[in-house]
């Protein structure tokens, strides 16, 4: 066991809640940072989108981490399934009410939980299922998104 797999591993895992096949997790997470690239990139665009009491410096630097997600989800994206059909996302009313919606800081600290809690799924997964070498690179894809929106936030994760 490596110690990126023993360092996210949770021997209290049940094996319900564990993926069954290495060929569908990339799939689910591709599609995940494909969405939130679009839907980054189309708060970007809404006009005065934190309403009319926010400053210009505050328009701006949300412009800002729209924009730096959207790149870096749509990038992230790729890694995760190369062959994935970027850009085939339904434009659905539930994507436009989190574009209009999203309180970036506010979804960065439930984010930062999901990374978590699916490092130690993975982690868990892969050394059960002795598939450590996909889990390993599984877990570094996750903390490389961890990497990338710390970088955009300029804020530490929760560490494990």
């Amino acid at each position: 066991m490596n110690d990126t797999l023993s360092r996210w591993f949770d021997p209290g895992l049940p094996p319900s809640v564990l993926p069954k096949l290495a060929a569908a997790i990339p799939g689910p997470h591709a599609r995940r940072l494909s969405e939130l690239a679009y839907c980054a990139l189309l708060a970007s665009t809404i006009p005065r989108r934190l309403g009319g009491e926010a400053s210009s410096t505050e328009l701006r630097e949300d412009k800002r981490i729209c924009r730096a997600v959207a790149h870096s989800s749509q990038t992230l994206s790729s890694l995760w399934q190369p062959d994935y059909p970027i850009g085939i996302i339904s434009n659905n009313r539930d994507n436009a009410v989190f574009a209009a919606q999203i309180q970036w800081i506010k979804w960065w600290s439930e984010q930062q939980q999901f990374l978590n809690a699916a490092r130690s799924s993975m982690a868990t997964w892969a050394i059960r299922s002795e598939h450590e070498a996909e889990g390993n690179r599984f877990v570094s894809l996750l903390t490389r998104e961890e990497q990338e929106l710390v970088r955009i936030f300029g804020m530490p994760p929760i560490s494990k």
